[in-house]
């Protein structure tokens, strides 16, 4: 395959799998919200009481923060999160995962356990060891790429 064959087929198959929808796997909870019950169960055993103020879950999810707050209405429409006003700064929410929350998470977790094995024992252990090494060698050189590039332009704007 030539390089310019090589550019599309990659940009096909990275695009392919972006548009992966995988919350069929879940009983009850969307993608999105799998993400974000993930995210409060390690805040819950990282500090204790599982409160996480509303922009910090949107930026470890990437999300904005109005994106951030809509899934979470929906998710506390379901019980599975709730949500108090910091009482020292009333600009801050936090989210709290509530047992219902964490029983979701449980189940979803199990599930797309369940499904990555299912991949994996299909890919075999040798094929996705080499995907892995692969994946964060890319990764890193895009990171490279993408750090020169900013640097690149900084220098550029100070001419």
């Amino acid at each position: 395959m030539n390089e310019k064959n090589l550019k599309e087929e990659f940009m096909r198959v990275s695009h392919r799998m972006r548009k992966l929808n995988m919350s069929h796997i879940f009983s009850d909870v969307s993608q999105g919200e799998f993400f974000a019950l993930e995210m409060l169960r390690k805040c819950q055993k990282r500090t204790g009481d599982g409160g996480i103020i509303v922009s910090d879950l949107a930026k470890s999810l990437r999300v904005s923060p109005p994106a951030a707050s809509r899934m979470l209405r929906n998710m506390e429409e379901k019980g599975l999160i709730r949500r108090e006003v910091d009482k020292n700064n009333r600009r801050n929410t936090y989210v709290y995962l509530t047992d219902k929350g964490l029983e979701s998470r449980e189940m979803a977790a199990k599930a797309m356990d369940d499904f990555t094995g299912r991949v994996m024992k299909r890919m075999g252990d040798e094929n996705v060891e080499m995907l892995i090494s692969l994946i964060q060698k890319m990764t890193s050189i895009m990171e490279e790429e993408l750090a020169e590039k900013g640097k690149g332009d900084k220098d550029e704007e100070t001419l």
